[in-house]
């Protein structure tokens, strides 16, 4: 490959600790890259490997990740592409796939401040580390397959996998975590909006509309119709 490499396999990349003590055993290695599996056996071939290599060079990019391709329990196989990671992909649970490739000189330095700050602990380890790594280089999508992905292997998810598991209040504890390391992040890139501390405008005042609803959204054609008819719906005191 054009370059030195490391391989870990984890499946504890929610703990704050186990990234810590991984992160910092990589940082006694010479390697230029840390390849991280998510689940026990991606097959990963050589191609696929220096393709990845390629792009990490190429780009310069703290994260590369690409499509693979699933291999169902019968057999088959099926291509799964995933998305381009934008600056404003705040979502804890946004899919990398099974394999990730970060830049040691991205990695360089980041255990003191993780564990000084203790933003995570049992959920966000992943989280806030990926958070910090897009403050230091890119996050690059490699759009063609690397490798096969068994459907018996499970990938790193959140607390909840439903698509509404953030207000289930089992999940607070994760939620806080995560509310907690994005606040972070986006005060460390200059992104945090402070809330008010006074009233904007007048309680007595008449206004047409009791509620404005912003839903962003990017690539989302199918689904978008669906969010407004359910904002639409809903009712106020």
């Amino acid at each position: 490959p054009p370059g030195d490499y490391t391989l870990i396999r984890s499946s504890g990349v929610q703990s704050s600790s186990s990234v810590v003590d991984a992160v910092r055993w990589f940082e006694t290695t010479n390697a230029s890259h840390l390849l991280w599996a998510f689940s026990p056996t991606p097959d990963l071939t050589d191609v696929g490997l220096r393709r990845l290599l390629a792009a990490a060079f190429d780009t310069d990019a703290a994260i590369v990740y690409s499509d693979y391709f699933d291999q169902l329990t019968h057999g088959e196989v099926s291509l799964h592409r995933l998305i381009d990671y934008q600056s404003g992909s705040l979502r804890d649970d946004f899919d990398f796939g099974q394999i990730v490739l970060l830049s040691a000189t991205a990695l360089a330095g980041l255990v003191g401040p993780i564990e000084q700050e203790g933003l995570s602990s049992a959920f966000g380890g992943w989280y806030d580390l990926r958070l910090r790594l897009t403050e230091r280089g890119p996050c690059i999508h490699l759009p063609e397959p690397t490798y096969l992905q068994r459907s018996s292997d499970q990938s790193v998810g959140g607390v909840g996998e439903g698509h509404f598991a953030y207000v289930d209040p089992r999940n607070r504890d994760y939620q806080v975590e995560m509310e907690r390391i994005a606040s972070a992040h986006l005060k460390r890139i200059g992104g945090l909006l402070v809330a008010p501390q006074k009233r904007l405008v007048e309680a007595e005042e008449d206004f047409p509309l009791e509620a404005s609803i912003v839903i962003p959204v990017r690539n989302r054609s199918r689904t978008v119709g669906d969010a407004v008819l359910s904002a639409l719906s809903q009712e106020a005191d």
